[in-house]
């Protein structure tokens, strides 16, 4: 099965943009271009703010008065936004032409807690009409509440002015004397409530504080939106880029490569500025992994990875640094093997002894191999495999590699991911996918690197130390 793709960390998030820095830095400037020209684009608007203090204003008929906690500011902060209130407003703006709806999406109304308080703003494209609109609406709301309260007194006064009527007819109609005294100073008390809500004057509130022309538009200015454009395309990039890089049909970086190897130790080649140590640290790595002596015969390693022409180079180096270190090394060209003895058992351990007994390290080179199961077949009798790629390389091969190993209990030993190209060979079109039950004999490369490797003085044998691998050429 494919290997498990673990949940995302914080540092993999920092990798991710790090990598696709590109992505980030074209949305930030996408961005930011859009929230300038929008920017400029933008009308000015401007707003200006009118206080208005609400009192009480409903009477009591009964006459025990009313509390200022009856007020309830929502209701009244929508009473401001009506149509009604709007049309008011509108006639003491001087406007002919005018849609209440319109007017009323330019109005803001709030309240602070615990308070009496109306904070009403009205937004317009000049800083006269704003402080104009707002002061209209205060004004409006005001004379609303006073007209409204006027008809409550009226209504009040002629239900006080039915029930003297009522009181009047009971007294003349009574037979006893108490009745009709009480009844005479009840009609004593409603003439005197009667007279109060003809006299006195309710006050609805008033204007604390009148709308003044704002000095400067409310709108977002330019530096405003490049702000928040510099802001918003860094949010769209992360995220593209954190998008795109998990959607990446290709191996990009050493993480995804340990994931897809099933979690064994990778050498990143591109982080490396000397071409030739990661093949150091590979070697490092094989004579941990193998402390043999040279009575046990040579190190069997395969390589596997895409057919590009690349995995070919890795190989050459490796065996070149290990020469560079005084070590006796072969590379193996697939196009070299024999397909019918590969079919056989080859390389078998008898077949190592013979055919390479005083080497340290035999590389087998199986890219070029294009039936999957005589590739898995080479790599399972070799002592390590590793599998080398770039980050351009698709990984759904490479995963399906590692599958085929799974599936026999055999895992990677080693990932390398190779250092940036620095040659000029063009790559082989032949995909490391491929299954072909019948190997053709490719012709990509020189037959003069693939035999025995000589050239090495006074050959120390395996394993290496650690002083030697690090040693200059």
């Amino acid at each position: 099965m494919a290997p498990n793709q673990p949940a995302m960390r914080l540092s993999d998030v920092g990798d991710s943009i790090r990598r696709r820095w590109r992505v980030v830095t074209a949305a930030v400037v996408l961005a930011v271009l859009a929230a300038g020209g929008l920017g400029m684009m933008w009308p000015e608007r401007y707003t200006a703010t009118a206080v208005v203090s609400v009192s009480p204003i409903t009477p009591d008929p009964f006459g025990t008065g009313t509390s200022s906690a009856g007020i309830n500011m929502t209701t009244e902060q929508q009473v401001v936004r009506s149509t009604e209130i709007a049309r008011a407003a509108a006639e003491r703006m001087e406007l002919v032409r005018f849609d209440p709806r319109t007017l009323v999406g330019n109005v803001s109304v709030t309240s602070p807690s615990d308070s009496q308080i109306l904070q009403i703003a009205y937004t317009a494209s000049t800083p006269t009409q704003a402080a104009r609109g707002a002061n209209a609406f205060a004004e409006a709301y005001l004379e609303s509440r006073v007209t409204s309260a006027d008809q409550l007194a009226e209504r009040i006064i002629d239900a006080l002015e039915t029930r003297i009527n009522e009181l009047v007819e009971q007294v003349e109609d009574a037979d006893d004397a108490l009745v009709d005294a009480a009844a005479q100073q009840q009609i004593v008390e409603l003439r005197q409530q009667q007279s109060s809500l003809v006299t006195v004057t309710l006050n609805p509130g008033r204007i604390i504080e009148a709308a003044r022309a704002p000095g400067s538009p409310s709108s977002p200015g330019l530096p405003v939106a490049i702000a928040g454009g510099l802001v918003g395309g860094l949010l769209v990039g992360i995220a593209l880029a954190l998008l795109r890089d998990r959607n990446d049909r290709r191996v990009t970086h050493a993480a995804r490569l340990r994931e897809l190897l099933g979690g064994c130790p990778v050498i990143d080649g591109t982080a490396e500025p000397d071409p030739d140590e990661p093949y150091r640290h590979a070697l490092l790595e094989l004579t941990r992994a193998h402390p043999l002596t040279s009575s046990d015969g040579p190190v069997l390693t395969a390589i596997v990875g895409p057919a590009d022409g690349r995995i070919y180079e890795a190989a050459t180096s490796l065996v070149d640094v290990a020469h560079s270190h005084r070590m006796r090394a072969r590379l193996i060209d697939s196009d070299r093997m024999d397909m019918s003895a590969v079919d056989g058992g080859w390389p078998a351990r008898s077949d190592v002894a013979t055919d390479w007994p005083d080497d340290d390290l035999v590389v087998l080179d199986l890219t070029m191999i294009t039936s999957r199961t005589r590739r898995v077949a080479i790599a399972l009798r070799c002592d390590t495999i590793i599998v080398a790629t770039t980050k351009r390389s698709r990984h759904r091969p490479i995963q399906e590699f590692v599958e085929q190993l799974t599936a026999t209990d055999r895992g990677i030993d080693l990932g390398l991911l190779l250092p940036e190209r620095s040659g000029s060979r063009k790559p082989t079109p032949t995909e490391f996918t491929a299954d072909n039950d019948d190997d053709r004999r490719h012709t990509r490369r020189s037959k003069g690197r693939d035999s025995a490797a000589t050239g090495a003085d006074e050959p120390t044998g395996w394993p290496l130390s650690t002083g030697q691998l690090g040693s200059d050429r």
